[in-house]
Protein backbone atom coordinates (compact mmCIF):
# COMPACT_ATOMS: atom_id res chain seq x y z
CA UNK A 1 0.00 0.00 0.00
CA UNK A 2 2.61 2.40 0.99
CA UNK A 3 4.52 2.09 -2.44
CA UNK A 4 1.36 2.54 -4.30
CA UNK A 5 1.07 5.86 -2.47
CA UNK A 6 4.94 6.78 -3.17
CA UNK A 7 4.14 5.80 -6.69
CA UNK A 8 1.25 7.88 -6.94
CA UNK A 9 2.70 10.97 -5.31
CA UNK A 10 5.85 10.50 -7.63
CA UNK A 11 3.57 10.65 -10.40
CA UNK A 12 1.59 13.13 -9.20
CA UNK A 13 4.48 15.22 -8.60
CA UNK A 14 5.82 15.00 -11.99
CA UNK A 15 2.80 15.73 -13.04
CA UNK A 16 2.86 19.18 -11.89
CA UNK A 17 5.96 20.10 -12.52
CA UNK A 18 5.90 19.08 -16.19
CA UNK A 19 2.32 20.54 -16.97
CA UNK A 20 3.49 23.34 -15.36
CA UNK A 21 6.23 24.44 -17.35
CA UNK A 22 6.53 27.64 -18.92
CA UNK A 23 5.72 28.04 -22.57
CA UNK A 24 8.25 30.51 -23.95
CA UNK A 25 7.66 32.72 -27.23
CA UNK A 26 9.39 31.91 -30.22
CA UNK A 27 10.25 35.27 -31.56
CA UNK A 28 13.51 34.55 -32.31
CA UNK A 29 13.08 31.48 -33.97
CA UNK A 30 12.04 33.77 -37.25
CA UNK A 31 14.66 32.16 -39.85
CA UNK A 32 17.42 34.49 -40.44
CA UNK A 33 18.03 36.15 -44.54
CA UNK A 34 17.41 38.59 -46.94
CA UNK A 35 15.14 40.13 -49.20
CA UNK A 36 14.31 43.34 -51.20
CA UNK A 37 12.52 44.08 -54.62
CA UNK A 38 14.48 45.22 -57.79
CA UNK A 39 12.34 46.35 -59.99
CA UNK A 40 9.33 44.98 -59.37
CA UNK A 41 10.85 41.28 -58.94
CA UNK A 42 11.16 39.72 -55.38
CA UNK A 43 14.75 38.10 -55.05
CA UNK A 44 15.19 36.29 -50.78
CA UNK A 45 17.59 33.92 -49.54
CA UNK A 46 19.20 32.92 -46.52
CA UNK A 47 22.18 33.87 -44.49
CA UNK A 48 25.33 31.70 -44.56
CA UNK A 49 28.02 34.40 -43.03
CA UNK A 50 27.95 37.26 -40.80
CA UNK A 51 30.91 39.05 -39.34
CA UNK A 52 31.34 42.11 -37.06
CA UNK A 53 33.64 44.54 -37.58
CA UNK A 54 36.28 44.58 -35.60
CA UNK A 55 35.57 47.87 -33.62
CA UNK A 56 31.74 46.94 -33.24
CA UNK A 57 30.85 49.61 -35.28
CA UNK A 58 29.42 47.96 -38.86
CA UNK A 59 28.76 44.14 -39.93
CA UNK A 60 28.38 42.13 -43.00
CA UNK A 61 27.02 39.09 -44.02
CA UNK A 62 26.29 36.79 -47.19
CA UNK A 63 24.24 34.28 -48.62
CA UNK A 64 22.34 32.65 -51.49
CA UNK A 65 19.33 33.40 -53.21
CA UNK A 66 16.88 30.75 -52.28
CA UNK A 67 16.91 27.70 -55.02
CA UNK A 68 20.45 28.68 -55.98
CA UNK A 69 24.06 28.03 -55.10
CA UNK A 70 26.09 30.32 -57.35
CA UNK A 71 23.86 33.41 -56.85
CA UNK A 72 25.02 35.58 -53.49
CA UNK A 73 23.83 38.53 -51.78
CA UNK A 74 27.26 40.72 -50.24
CA UNK A 75 25.68 43.20 -48.00
CA UNK A 76 28.52 45.23 -45.59
CA UNK A 77 27.23 47.99 -43.30
CA UNK A 78 28.91 51.11 -41.11
CA UNK A 79 26.84 52.99 -38.44
CA UNK A 80 30.37 54.48 -37.01
CA UNK A 81 30.10 56.36 -34.96
CA UNK A 82 27.63 53.89 -33.66
CA UNK A 83 28.48 51.00 -31.81
CA UNK A 84 26.92 47.28 -31.52
CA UNK A 85 27.55 46.75 -28.36
CA UNK A 86 24.23 46.97 -26.98
CA UNK A 87 20.51 47.10 -27.81
CA UNK A 88 19.58 49.72 -30.80
CA UNK A 89 17.00 50.26 -32.58
CA UNK A 90 15.85 52.70 -35.29
CA UNK A 91 19.76 53.54 -36.23
CA UNK A 92 20.55 54.42 -39.94
CA UNK A 93 23.28 54.21 -42.08
CA UNK A 94 24.04 55.53 -45.53
CA UNK A 95 27.54 53.78 -45.43
CA UNK A 96 26.90 50.31 -47.02
CA UNK A 97 28.12 47.69 -50.13
CA UNK A 98 25.23 46.28 -51.46
CA UNK A 99 26.63 43.48 -54.10
CA UNK A 100 24.38 40.51 -55.86
CA UNK A 101 26.33 38.42 -58.26
CA UNK A 102 24.89 35.55 -60.49
CA UNK A 103 26.88 32.78 -61.62
CA UNK A 104 26.92 31.63 -65.47
CA UNK A 105 29.03 29.37 -67.23
CA UNK A 106 31.06 31.97 -68.46
CA UNK A 107 32.18 33.19 -65.24
CA UNK A 108 30.23 36.21 -62.65
CA UNK A 109 27.97 38.46 -63.51
CA UNK A 110 26.91 41.15 -60.89
CA UNK A 111 23.17 42.61 -61.92
CA UNK A 112 22.91 44.83 -58.73
CA UNK A 113 25.67 46.84 -57.21
CA UNK A 114 26.23 49.89 -54.43
CA UNK A 115 29.01 50.90 -52.80
CA UNK A 116 31.54 49.75 -55.42
CA UNK A 117 34.04 52.21 -56.94
CA UNK A 118 31.58 55.39 -56.42
CA UNK A 119 28.31 55.39 -54.61
CA UNK A 120 28.38 54.66 -51.14
CA UNK A 121 24.99 56.67 -50.35
CA UNK A 122 22.40 54.85 -52.78
CA UNK A 123 21.58 52.10 -49.81
CA UNK A 124 20.14 53.42 -46.76
CA UNK A 125 19.70 51.20 -43.99
CA UNK A 126 18.06 51.14 -41.01
CA UNK A 127 18.34 48.90 -37.93
CA UNK A 128 15.10 47.76 -36.54
CA UNK A 129 16.17 46.09 -33.76
CA UNK A 130 19.47 44.43 -31.97
CA UNK A 131 19.42 42.35 -29.55
CA UNK A 132 22.50 42.68 -27.95
CA UNK A 133 22.10 39.35 -25.59
CA UNK A 134 20.71 37.38 -28.25
CA UNK A 135 23.08 38.92 -31.53
CA UNK A 136 19.69 39.12 -33.50
CA UNK A 137 19.93 42.27 -35.43
CA UNK A 138 17.16 43.01 -37.68
CA UNK A 139 16.97 45.63 -40.31
CA UNK A 140 15.82 47.17 -43.90
CA UNK A 141 17.17 48.88 -46.74
CA UNK A 142 16.16 50.55 -49.64
CA UNK A 143 17.93 52.84 -52.14
CA UNK A 144 19.76 52.83 -55.79
CA UNK A 145 22.29 50.18 -57.18
CA UNK A 146 23.67 49.46 -60.62
CA UNK A 147 23.00 47.02 -63.10
CA UNK A 148 25.95 45.47 -65.12
CA UNK A 149 24.63 48.09 -67.41
CA UNK A 150 25.75 51.46 -65.84
CA UNK A 151 21.73 51.92 -65.29
CA UNK A 152 19.98 52.46 -62.22
CA UNK A 153 17.96 50.14 -60.49
CA UNK A 154 15.21 50.79 -57.75
CA UNK A 155 15.57 48.49 -54.33
CA UNK A 156 12.71 48.64 -52.09
CA UNK A 157 11.49 46.16 -49.42
CA UNK A 158 14.85 45.23 -48.67
CA UNK A 159 15.15 43.00 -45.40
CA UNK A 160 17.36 41.30 -43.31
CA UNK A 161 17.75 39.22 -40.31
CA UNK A 162 20.99 37.14 -39.04
CA UNK A 163 22.88 36.35 -36.05
CA UNK A 164 26.31 38.32 -35.57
Amino acid sequence: MKQVLLFCLSSLTFLVIYSCKKEYSCENCKPLGWEFVANGKKYEGSIISTSLRYDNSGFSFYGPQNGTKDTLLNFGVEFSPVRLNADLSNIASDTVGFIYTQGSPSGVKTPFASGTNCCFNDIKVTINNFDYQSKIIEGSFLGRAYDINGNFVIITNGKFRTKL
